[in-house]
């Protein structure tokens, strides 16, 4: 199957993928690829479970994802690029779309309550994350938007989240897709050096 999800590393030194698959069948691994240097994909984390939702720490040194393997979605960290070197699982009794804060010491996701959570997480040598404490509850409207697999949400530098809501405009009328595009004007001179 093709990939769904891909994420690039902060240093732009690899690009992260998820695998698609049949849900709840263990299709859907993370793979990764050195960019300039990998000819194929290569398991990153790859188990009889489901793994998703990639979320890479500002510094490039923990991923953060979520996986059915323990027969609910949790949130867990693992090391990287050297993800065999441990794994902590962070949620308990449900997590998903995880989201790391800009400065990487607190990590974000959705309750199975529908709780915005935080756990605040030391990055020495090892990890040692915290206590998953409650931040709000996120409203239905803001939940219409995919969280299955992904996270549709930010954090803006000053600490602000940044969510879509999906409005109903009622019966007949055609949807309507937005893009954002980020840092507009140097995007535009690229494109017009080409």
């Amino acid at each position: 199957t093709g990939f769904q999800e891909a994420v690039l590393s902060p240093d732009g030194q690899w690009l992260l993928m998820r695998q698609g698959g049949n849900v709840g069948a263990g299709g859907r691994d993370i793979l990764g690829i050195r960019l300039g240097r990998d000819t194929v994909p290569a398991p990153v984390v790859s188990t009889r479970y489901d793994e998703d939702a990639i979320a890479l720490s500002p510094d490039g040194r923990w991923l953060a994802y979520q996986s059915d393997e323990t027969g609910t979605v949790e949130v867990f960290i693992r090391p990287f690029p050297n993800t065999d070197a441990g794994k902590w699982q962070v949620s308990s009794g449900g997590g998903t779309a995880p989201l790391w804060s800009r400065d990487g010491r607190e990590l974000f996701y959705l309750s199975s309550g529908n709780d915005m959570m935080s756990v605040r997480v030391g990055t020495g040598s090892t990890l040692t994350p915290g206590q998953p404490t409650v931040l709000f509850h996120v409203p239905p409207d803001l939940l219409d938007v995919e969280t299955t697999y992904y996270t549709p949400w930010d954090v803006a530098p000053d600490g602000r989240f940044l969510m879509a809501r999906r409005v109903d405009q009622g019966p007949g009328t055609p949807n309507r897709t937005y893009v954002v595009v980020e840092n507009f004007p140097a995007e535009l001179k690229a494109r017009l050096r080409r």
